[in-house]
């Protein structure tokens, strides 16, 4: 599903509530595949606190999947979880 549906959704669940402390805990798996660019763009636009869990093959597969990995390793509000190889 596209971030663009997702992301009015996460933002109406996290907005702050009368009286009430909520707590949002964001997930992505399988990564870094298409689209981990786009998810790493709005948590850092948004300064929004992630895990990303990756998988080694995925990561190790091309370049450009590396540098993604990069990207996400140098934010400080993004956790990295092995998926598994």
């Amino acid at each position: 599903m596209p971030l663009r549906y997702i992301l009015p959704f996460l933002l109406l669940v996290a907005s702050p509530a009368s009286g009430a402390d909520r707590t949002i805990y964001l997930t992505f798996d399988d990564g870094p595949l298409n689209g981990t660019a786009n998810i790493l763009d709005v948590l850092q636009a948004e300064q929004v606190p992630a895990t990303l869990f990756m998988v080694g093959m995925h990561a190790e597969a091309n370049a450009t999947n590396r540098a993604l990995l990069q990207r996400a390793k140098s934010m400080p509000l993004v956790t990295i979880g092995n998926h598994s190889y």
